[in-house]
């Protein structure tokens, strides 16, 4: 064993010189030997070398072209960080969610798996969400109607239901596939191609809407005619039942027909002998069945039956003319022209 005062002279390396920076590092010589050896014992001499050995490890560490390796002593352990308990936090996160039991059971066994487990899971979640979307149809675009279409389609409804000659009102929807073609055949929707799905489907769906909104207010005109109240509209079951008043003085079939093409002027519709014979029918089936609920299927059925019997349109149009003086009798004469 060399004495500290003998380490100056010890060739440590034969690498480089070191740096006078390093050097500057290291304790002087003369302060290590400023206690006597002699007066030590030899345990003391032991711990000073110890100490003195540690001293130049850490100082030799920091010396260029040295490599020192520290390695933890045996007695160095390590501690794995216990998982932390989210049972709380997700009951809590369950019940600001309203998550029902079984999504709250989900919740929290998925909070006792571990971070690779929970990563596993999602990315499953994801996997089979993205082939859900694939699944769907997006919607198709919503056909918005111009305003001037809109115009053409209720003058086009409310000219269908006026006409003397129509088949039917609601039967088999023939109303709203007459006036369907009848806006195909128009040069006016003549931006919309035939095979044009959505449009088309936006377009029936207003004259259907139409159709019924324009029937309930000519039937409406027509119970005026005859009695002095008329029923209310439905709101919900809370109906009161309606009893018919007749009027004192019931409107001639003439300002009869007269009310009905004012339910709609903007199709500028003319009264005439055939619409007065056509409102006459109509008000003969209501003025016996003013309270029918299905109305407008029982004139279906009686057009039906009429042409059924007078196949002949001779024979057929002596039966309407024969209603339409039934109805001057009861509500008052009148001389019908088309001028």
């Amino acid at each position: 064993m060399h004495n500290l005062a003998d380490l100056h002279d010890i060739n440590i390396d034969s690498s480089p010189p070191i740096s006078p920076l390093a050097s500057q590092s290291v304790l002087p010589t003369h302060q290590l030997s400023d206690t006597p050896l002699a007066n030590q014992s030899g345990e003391d001499d032991q711990d000073l070398l110890s100490d003195s050995d540690q001293l130049l490890s850490t100082e030799l560490t920091s010396l260029p072209g040295i490599a020192f390796q520290m390695t933890p002593g045996p007695t160095s352990t390590s501690r794995k960080r216990p998982g932390e308990d989210l049972t709380q936090f997700s009951e809590l996160v369950a019940r600001e969610k309203k998550l029902k039991a079984d999504e709250k059971t989900a919740l929290l066994k998925f909070t006792k798996r571990s971070e690779a487990e929970r990563s596993v899971i999602m990315y499953s979640e994801v996997l089979q969400l993205t082939s859900f979307m694939r699944t769907l149809t997006p919607p198709e675009v919503v056909f918005s109607i111009p305003e001037g279409l809109k115009k053409r389609i209720d003058n086009a409804c409310f000219e269908s239901l006026t006409e003397h000659s129509a088949a039917a009102y609601v039967t088999n929807d023939v109303p709203v596939n007459v006036v369907v073609a009848k806006l195909k055949e128009s040069s006016f929707v003549e931006k919309i191609t035939r095979d044009d799905k959505g449009a088309w489907d936006a377009v029936t769906s207003r004259v259907r809407a139409k159709l019924s909104d324009q029937r309930y207010l000519i039937k409406t005109a027509i119970l005026e005619s005859m009695f002095a109240s008329k029923p209310k509209k439905k709101k919900g079951n809370l109906v009161e039942p309606w009893v018919p008043v007749p009027r004192e003085s019931p409107l001639t079939i003439l300002d009869t027909c007269v009310a009905v093409v004012n339910v709609h002027k903007a199709a500028k519709v003319k009264t005439s002998v055939e619409l007065c014979v056509r409102v006459a029918f109509l008000r003969h089936i209501l003025h016996k069945f003013p309270t029918i609920a299905d109305y407008w299927e029982l004139i279906d059925r009686e057009l039906a039956s009429a042409r059924s019997k007078h196949t002949e349109p001779k024979h057929l149009s002596k039966f309407f003319v024969k209603v339409l003086e039934m109805d001057k009798k009861e509500f008052g004469e009148v001389e019908i022209s088309n001028e």
